[in-house]
């Protein structure tokens, strides 16, 4: 060992053996190290000596799937006896990690102190589900218009006197019912690059279904613009904030040439107060759009019967399958059968599942120990609107103590933060 590292760096060394005191303490901390360095290099090390396109068959003939799976997906909960609860989400894509795609969650629905698994485990779902893109209800499709709809489309505009300002059958996306269009929107260009969302009518039929809110959605995934705008009534406004769109106090001068050319006028009727809105594009998280293949939870039957909840909840648990990995007999259970499935602990697919628990469990400790450290170094003066990170460092290395600041007086406190914020500080 002494010739072979005097060979790599070129200079003498001498090893030593220590078996008590301070240099056995510092052995203990480097296996330690090397235990924690080797455990979170585990996944790539076995990924990469593994043949991940045979778990992945194995794991799909499990459960009979035609389709192979491609994207797994794996969430646990970590918490410090009830303080720090957070979430993690682990993806593999075709075998592999795909550490681009994972995300932590804070838990917010969890007091400080509770402990309640169950309930974190299906906040982090909630959350996850709620960017998964949602299709139109079964029998319904929403598509481009066409030349052969437009005496349809420009009869029920006029019926129902809503905007036909320079309409175009381009503009279009309809719904459709087998032959029947039972809905429709377009996005109409009042400038080059300013384009807005009208013309909005959903069949009273229909309605109740969100019919509504998957044309808006269409329209503003399918438009090229950053920013789509839109006048409504004030009683409507309220439903396209929940569809993204902000009330902005200053129209564009296109929205308002355009209001003033159809002969509409701002009243102070609150029946017919017209409000402007925008939709503003936000980067889209290809992770959180992607649909899982397969969604792995971290625990037993418990765990799992909660997770399979938020599934049924969505509306998806015919779309995503779902499984939970117990830690102790590495047991698989699938929802609705009390056995765990029949996987052998030493197959290919066990050993793919093992690892996307491991890199779920290793980043949810890793975003536990952060949050502990940021609560840990957190200070009374972070409260203090005014104090920053150079103002709390001068007050601290000025004083020695949050106490001392607390026990200062204005005086004291002036000549170092100035007066005002001395003031707020005695606040």
């Amino acid at each position: 060992m002494k010739e072979y590292i005097e060979k790599h760096t070129d200079h003498a060394v001498k090893l030593i053996h220590p078996e008590r005191g301070r240099k056995d303490d510092l052995i203990l901390l480097a296996e330690k190290n090397a235990r924690s360095f080797a455990q979170q290099n585990r996944v790539r090390w076995m990924a990469d000596e593994k043949k991940p396109e045979e778990a992945l068959e194995e794991l799909a003939k499990a459960w009979g799937m035609k389709n192979p799976l491609k994207r797994l997906e794996c969430f646990d909960i970590s918490h410090l006896s009830g303080t720090e609860t957070v979430g993690s989400m682990s993806v593999f894509y075709k075998g592999k990690p795909k550490k681009t795609d994972y995300r932590m969650f804070r838990i917010k629905t969890v007091q400080e102190g509770e402990i309640d698994d169950f309930k974190a485990m299906a906040e982090v779902l909630r959350r996850r589900l709620n960017y998964l893109p949602k299709d139109p209800p079964k029998g319904y499709v929403i598509k481009k218009a066409k030349k052969k709809q437009w005496d349809f489309i420009e009869k029920k505009i006029k019926e129902l006197s809503l905007s036909s300002y320079e309409a175009d059958i381009k503009q279009f996306y309809i719904v459709e019912k087998g032959k029947d269009i039972v809905g429709f929107c377009r996005i109409h260009p009042l400038e080059e690059k300013v384009h807005e969302v009208s013309s909005l009518w959903v069949d009273e039929k229909e309605r109740g279904k969100k019919l509504g809110n998957f044309l808006i959605k269409k329209l503003t995934s399918v438009s090229k613009q950053s920013r789509l705008y839109l006048d409504t009534r004030r009683e409507l406004a309220g439903y396209f904030t929940r569809l993204g769109f902000e009330e902005i106090r200053q129209p564009h001068k296109a929205q308002v040439a355009k209001i003033k050319k159809i002969g509409k006028t701002c009243s102070l009727d609150p029946n017919y107060e017209i409000v402007f809105m925008a939709y503003q594009k936000k980067k889209k998280d290809t992770s959180f759009e992607s649909k899982p293949d397969l969604m792995v939870i971290d625990g037993g039957k418990g765990q799992l019967s909660a997770a399979h909840s938020v599934l049924f909840e969505k509306g998806l648990a015919e779309d995503i399958r779902m499984i939970s990995l117990a830690k102790k007999q590495e047991e698989v259970f699938v929802p609705g059968k009390s056995d765990p499935i029949n996987l052998r602990n030493d197959s290919e697919a066990s050993y793919l599942l093992q690892r996307l628990r491991d890199e779920a469990h290793r980043f949810a400790i890793e975003l536990n120990r952060k949050s502990r450290l940021k609560t840990m170094t957190k200070s009374k003066l972070d409260e203090i609107p005014g104090v920053g990170p150079k103002m709390r460092k001068r007050l601290l290395s000025h004083f020695g103590s949050v106490e001392a600041i607390k026990g200062a007086s204005l005086e004291q406190l002036t000549p170092v933060c100035g007066e005002i914020l001395a003031k707020k500080l005695k606040e």
